[in-house]
């Protein structure tokens, strides 16, 4: 194997097991279970289900599309989460008064 081609493949792997760790963080962030998660969406076999659930170390799926997918539906549900989150915080200040006053508004540069 060339040194590129060896470059290459470790490249991959890298990028296999940072796209997996950051699946099982945002996993975690939104305290769902990522091999439950992954079989839902149609992303993990039975076998890589088994293999999540074991906890032993490895790389269950090495698919880099599918956990770029399973990577990109977390993130979606965690945007989803802070966003409502945001909109009853918004909703709590603007029923409290707390959003800046409208008279201020000659003071904003724009």
């Amino acid at each position: 194997m060339t040194d590129m081609a060896r470059i290459s493949a470790q490249m991959l792997n890298e990028c296999r097991i940072d796209l997996y760790d950051l699946c099982a963080g945002l996993a975690g962030t939104l305290q769902v279970d990522l091999a439950d998660f992954a079989a839902n969406i149609g992303m993990a076999s039975a076998r890589e289900i088994a293999a999540i659930k074991s906890g032993e170390p490895c790389l269950p799926i090495s698919s880099i599309p599918r956990l770029a997918i399973i990577m990109l539906r977390l993130q979606d549900r965690v945007n989803a989460a802070y966003f409502r989150e945001l909109q009853d915080v918004l909703a709590l200040d603007e029923a409290q008064g707390e959003l800046f006053d409208p008279s201020e508004d000659d003071d904003i540069p724009f």
